[in-house]
């Protein structure tokens, strides 16, 4: 999933996702740089060319989905 606008300079700490919304960030890719990073770090800051590969269950992801 893109990273939604307000989570962008974030980091997976302060967004406490799996707390909030019950999922979990496996990876994240940046497609200006074609890198991608295992999300083992919760103080990577979020950029807004980061896509995240998340899991969890589809009622949860389609809540993540929605954030803005």
């Amino acid at each position: 999933m893109r990273v939604p606008d307000s989570w962008v300079g974030k980091t997976l700490r302060e967004l406490e996702l799996r707390q909030r919304l019950g999922i979990t960030v496996v990876a994240i890719h940046d497609i200006l740089t074609d890198k991608m990073a295992a999300s083992s770090n919760p103080d990577v800051r979020l950029k807004d060319s980061d896509t995240l590969l998340v899991a969890g269950s589809d009622e949860d992801l389609a809540q993540a989905a929605e954030e803005k």
